[in-house]
């Protein structure tokens, strides 16, 4: 009988983890399809203009995550814009954001079911953070965006397709 369950654990971590770093499901394309309240408030909140507010708002973003080995890369795809950040889990990295400008950052796996990215000011201090919460078996997940003690914003991405 142990040598059963011990088989069956097996099969079943080695059909959730891949070869990576990142559970299997994680992995693939994701397409916004809810915003929630204070996303406007959020991008304020970090000095982003009116104009691009509202321009951001009404964009429909696909994130598509991938991994080779231990790094990781997340592409940002709009109408307007496409960038693809790289990093590997619990390193620092610099990462550039749709404005151009860099930023500090590091990028943790927490519970086994989240992916935690966060940004940090020149002085070190967490200026924000965004955390994918998977659900429905990595159908979709729940990205909160906070800047901790000011905002937090949800908006909710689903599987599609490559």
């Amino acid at each position: 009988m142990m040598i059963i369950r011990s088989i069956l654990l097996f099969g079943l971590v080695g059909s959730v983890f891949s070869e990576g770093v990142l559970p299997n499901y994680m992995l693939g394309k994701f397409k916004l399809y809810k915003s929630a309240d204070n996303y406007d408030d959020f991008m304020e909140a970090l000095g982003v203009g009116w104009l691009n507010r509202q321009l951001a708002l009404s964009l429909t973003p696909t994130h598509e995550i991938r991994q080779d080995g231990d790094t990781i890369s997340m592409t940002i795809s709009t109408l307007l814009y496409s960038g693809t950040v790289k990093f590997k889990l619990d390193e620092k990295y610099e990462e550039t954001n749709p404005l151009g400008g860099t930023i500090p950052a590091l990028a943790t796996l927490v519970d086994g079911n989240k992916l935690k990215r966060n940004r940090y000011n020149d002085d070190g201090s967490l200026k924000f953070y965004e955390e994918r919460t998977y659900t429905d078996g990595g159908n979709k997940y729940k990205l909160k965006i906070e800047i901790p003690g000011k905002v937090t914003s949800y908006r909710y991405f689903k599987r599609i397709e490559d």
